[in-house]
């Protein structure tokens, strides 16, 4: 998953700062939640995304592989 994050920054034009790619994204996704109610939704959708996969990771699902595959495929189409 750092992987397909670094991939979408870079797609965003968010790599290569000096500050930490974390504070960059933080101040980003906090600016954009207040300002814009359609990345808010999004965000919150890719954010529950994440949270499924990670707790089939947790619970050791047989379909994880399979699970992060299409969040991996949906992440980046979109």
């Amino acid at each position: 998953m750092l992987v397909i994050r670094a991939e979408v920054m870079n797609k965003e034009g968010l790599g290569g700062f000096e500050d930490h790619p974390d504070n960059i994204m933080a101040a980003a996704i906090n600016k954009y939640s207040r300002e814009d109610q359609e990345f808010q939704r999004t965000f919150i959708k890719a954010f529950s995304a994440i949270e499924e996969v990670m707790n089939q990771m947790m619970n050791q699902d047989p379909y994880t592989e399979k699970a992060i595959e299409e969040f991996d495929e949906k992440m980046l189409k979109d």
